[in-house]
This record gives C-alpha cells, structure tokens and sequence, in this order.
C-alpha cells in the first residue's frame, strides 16, 4: 500500500513527422507473438517482484493502451486493447469473446489478475471499419472514452458507459489516431438515457442536449490533443452555456513541443499531462497540471517523467497526487518484468508518486490552486515503469507494450 506515509501495429505505416526537432506522436512497433492461443486455465497466481505481486494479462502478447480500473465492480482490473494474438481466459458467460480472428485494436478489453475477460466491446459496436485506439477509463468509474476511425483519417471520439455498453459519439471525425481523450463526470446518480442518432455543432462535437440526455447532465469534460497542431491539448465543457473547444497553453519555452495523455481531475477543474521532444525516449518527457482554463499556465511536476496520472489520498484528508512513470532508455519498454532482476536494478525506470499542496476548490470569490509540495521528496512505488495508472485504494497499477502487467502493490 502506498498510503502508510503522509507523502505519495500489424505494423502500421505510423507517421514520423519531423516538426521543429519532435518526433510526433508514436513510433511503436508490433512485437512477435511469443505464445500461442493455448490458455493454461490453472495458473491464476502472481509472482513478487519488488514490494509487489505481479501478474501477466494477455500472456505473452502485445498489449496497447492499459487503463486501470476506477470501479468496485472491476477491482484490480485494467482496460486495454490487443493485436492479432490473443492469451486470456474467457468465462462461459462471456462466450462471444473470440480468441480467434483476432485483429489489431478491434475491441476493448477489460481483465483482471487471473487474466480472466470481464468486459469488452468490439469494434463493430462502434463502425465496424478501422480501429478502436485510447481507451482510458472516466473520471465517474462506470464510464469510459476511446477513438474509432481509420489510419491516416480523421477519428471519432466516444463516451461508453461500462454498465450497459451503451455509448455516446462526442467528436465526429474531428479527432486524429493519437489525439487519446480522456473525459470527467461526477460520481453522482444520474438518469442515464440512450443518444440513439447523435447531432453534431460546426465544431463536430455533439449537442448540448444530446450529453444532457445521454449522462443525464450537462457536467461533462472532455479533453484531447491534436498533433496535428503541433501537440496542442484541448477541452470543452458542456456546463457552459455555448460549449466549444478551448486550447490550453503549453508550457514556456516548449511551443514546439508535443502534449499528450491528459488526464482530467476527479473535481473536474484541473487536467495532468506530458509533453515530449521525442516521443521514443523515455528521458525527453515532462509532467505538468494545468487548470482547465484559457488563461491557466502550466505547473511544472517532474522532469524525465511521462504519464502522469491522479491520486487522491482518502485515508488523509483527500490529499491530490500525482503518480508518474520515469522510463530508461525507450519509451517503449520491452523488459520483463516477471524478472525480479530488472525491479531490483531499476533497469526500465520507475513508478513514482508526487504530492501535492493549495486546493482544487473554486468558490465564488475564491480561486483555489494547486503546486507540487516539495516538503515532501516524490515517493517510489515501483522501480519498474507502470504507465496506467493507479487504483483508487491505492493498491493495483498497470502497463503494457511488448508485455502487460498487473500489480498489487503491498
């Protein structure tokens, strides 16, 4: 636990655009299958590596794009999406989920640590063409965002609630392959209803109207990069009267520079982010926050540091965190880390965790803020780099590239 302390494809042709010294956005390559689609049903336990147990999903496969899980209903799980090869358990209820015909980024997949399936949707359900890219799971726990489109056209971005899987286009064919949105809603009970023919504004995003009958209010976030504009991030709010896409400010002296990953804050007012000269090196990353404002700047977090994700400290007083990886050598890490040799060296980096002091709230009269509180040094969860970040009650992360991981941390 992490809270003992006061402080915490098939190959694609992928696009290298070479734009003022920046590598955009991804260069990563399909790895080779390393295991067939033989699943060895019994084995359901992990291994210590470090101050943690750790456990394969997907065994042996490539995963893209992990997400740990938000909900109780899915504890110690993570979100993700895989390539042609396939190495899960399927229970019986959930019979549908093919191992074989397997295409790249045709569904999302939610598993836990005995690598059992326990939620996916295909890509079908969505357009049926293309691919499904960036998954990552909602602020509101029964609720995540993705993209659909085809390579080298514009995607889509859509809102999926978990619990009936039905979703909400937000974007249409506004977005790019590597735009990886991430959206914000309270965890209040609503009326949910069903968007069954989505409208679209001049900007391409959905109807105020439509959000309102689809989450059952107009408090809704969504946040997103194009790197087509040199990396920019973006977010609209549908509480505001007349919704629009606001750009957020890069940090000085890094105009040129790439930002991605955002990740919105469980209040809704505040986004965490990377932004990177070259995306294959782990060591050209930095993390900020940035209140979601026109007007805001950038506050720095960590240098060297990449996917930046919130934590909030409920066992002492709701303290904000931000938890982040630091990666050595390429972004796109190819260790194993059921190797108990490459934690213990620190070889592919680390997971650390960096708290923070002020307040998020915002009351009439009164702006709150939010820094890093460097009276307290950024913790090291992990001497392994986990990029999908960390479960409300502090205890599981996840990653994925060559290989994917769950791990509960002692």
């Amino acid at each position: 636990m992490i809270f003992k302390k006061k402080e915490f494809a098939s190959v694609y042709v992928f696009l290298l655009l070479i734009v003022t010294g920046c590598n955009i956005p991804y260069s990563p390559k399909q790895q080779p299958s390393t295991v067939t689609n033989t699943i060895d049903t019994t084995d359901t336990s992990g291994g210590s590596v470090g101050s943690g147990v750790i456990y394969q999903v997907n065994t042996g496969q490539q995963v893209c794009n992990p997400s740990i899980s938000l909900s109780d209903a899915f504890t110690g799980c993570m979100l993700w999406l895989g390539f042609e090869n396939l190495s899960v358990k399927v229970p019986d209820s959930l019979s549908g989920y093919s191992l074989t015909n397997a295409q790249e980024h045709d569904r999302l997949t939610i598993t836990d640590t005995a690598n059992y399936v326990r939620w996916y949707m295909m890509l079908s359900d969505f357009a049926g063409r293309g691919e499904l890219q960036g998954p990552r799971w909602s602020t509101n726990p029964d609720y995540l965002t993705c993209l659909s489109g085809v390579i080298e056209e514009p995607y889509s971005g859509f809102a999926v609630r978990i619990s009936d899987k039905k979703k909400l286009k937000i974007c249409n064919q506004k977005l790019e392959e590597f735009s990886i949105p991430h959206s914000w809603l309270p965890d209040s009970s609503f009326i949910a209803g069903t968007v069954d023919t989505p409208a679209f504004d001049a900007n391409g995003f959905v109807l105020k109207e439509q959000v309102i009958k689809f989450f059952g209010t107009s408090q809704f976030k969504f946040v997103y990069s194009l790197p087509g504009n040199v990396g920019t991030l973006y977010y609209i709010d549908y509480s505001l009267s007349n919704p629009a896409p606001v750009a957020l400010k890069k940090p000085s002296g890094k105009e040129s520079y790439y930002c991605s990953s955002p990740q919105i804050s469980p209040d809704g007012n505040w986004v965490t982010y990377h932004c990177y000269s070259n995306a294959a090196q782990g060591s050209y990353y930095s993390t900020y926050i940035q209140r979601l404002s026109s007007s805001s700047e950038p506050v720095f977090i960590a240098a060297k540091a990449s996917d930046p994700h919130w934590w909030v400290n409920k066992y002492e007083n709701s303290v904000y965190s931000i938890v982040y990886c630091c990666t050595n050598g390429s972004y796109f890490s190819e260790y194993d880390y059921t190797d108990a040799s490459i934690e213990s060296s620190g070889a592919a980096g680390a997971t650390l965790i960096k708290r923070l002091k002020g307040t998020w709230a915002d009351v009439p009269g009164f702006v709150g803020g939010l820094e890093p509180d460097n009276s307290y040094a950024a913790d090291t969860l992990i001497k392994l780099p986990f990029k999908g970040g960390i479960s409300p009650d502090g205890y599981f992360l996840c990653t994925a590239y060559k290989y994917a991981y769950l791990l509960r941390l002692n």
